[in-house]
This record gives structure tokens, C-alpha cells and sequence, in this order.
């Protein structure tokens, strides 16, 4: 971009139309936002006052910022809201998955839970006819001997 910016500026001062103000690049500190830190002082007034006939309207950074979570600090983060929104969706896929795995081993738990109470009972049947019928022999060989 440096060099676009050089080779327009060379093609407009050998035209003859007045040279451009170069325009150092943003830098990351603090202090950047500050245009007095980096412009010489005989610049800062062409810098701070609009030429007569200019129109002084909302930057197109002021309208970033008015729109919201898609822009901050003048970077476009529609890409990461995207990204952000498929790992959601990602994680919603596995959750549900998990949901349907612990579903499936509720039942499976709950059919063998059933089928162990139901031949518990059945033993607990089986058992008291087995003592019965044991008393029912214990009986017949008392009378038997008692004969």
C-alpha cells in the first residue's frame, strides 16, 4: 500500500497539482490516536482545519463504530462472529450427541434394572414354594416315622 501511495503521489506532483501529505501508517501505542505526535508542526494546522469549500461530514470510522458489534476499533469481526457461531453450533452438535448417549444408557440401565427386579421377584416366589414344599417333606417324614 506504501508503494501505491508513493507512485500516486509522484504521478500527482508531476502533474502539477499540489503534492500529498504523506500519511504515516497507524501505530498500535496509545499515543496513536494523537495527530500532533507524528505530524510536524507546520502540517498540524492543514491537518486540524477543513480548505475552504470542503465538506465536513461523519467519517467512515465514526459510522463503524455506530454499527455495533460488527466493528471494533475499525476492524471488520464479522469474520470471527462466524467463527464464533460455527464452534456454537459445533458444540451444540456434540451436546446433543452426549444428551442422546446418556438417553440411550438411561434405558438401557432402566430395561436391566427392570428385568433384575423382575427375576428377584420371581426368585423370592421361587423360594418361598421351594420352603413350603420343604416343610410339606419335613412333615410327611415325621408322620411317616412317627408310624
Amino acid at each position: 500500500t506504501n508503494a501505491i501511495a508513493l507512485s500516486l503521489y509522484r504521478s500527482l506532483h508531476l502533474s502539477g497539482t499540489p503534492p500529498l501529505l504523506p500519511i504515516s501508517t497507524p501505530s498500535t501505542s496509545r499515543g496513536a490516536g494523537i495527530p500532533e505526535a507524528n505530524t510536524p508542526p507546520r502540517n498540524r494546522p492543514l491537518l486540524a482545519t477543513p480548505r475552504p469549500g470542503c465538506e465536513v461530514g461523519e467519517s467512515s470510522a465514526a459510522a463503524a463504530r455506530r454499527q455495533g458489534p460488527a466493528m471494533a476499533h475499525g476492524v471488520d469481526c464479522r469474520y470471527m462472529e462466524t467463527r464464533l457461531q460455527d464452534t456454537e453450533r459445533k458444540m451444540m452438535a456434540a451436546l446433543e450427541l452426549v444428551n442422546r448417549r446418556v438417553s440411550y444408557q438411561v434405558d438401557v440401565c432402566t430395561r436391566e434394572s427392570s428385568e433384575f427386579c423382575t427375576r428377584h421377584h420371581d426368585a423370592q416366589k421361587d423360594r418361598v414354594a421351594v420352603r413350603a414344599e420343604i416343610e410339606v417333606l419335613r412333615n410327611e417324614i415325621l408322620a411317616y416315622e412317627q408310624e
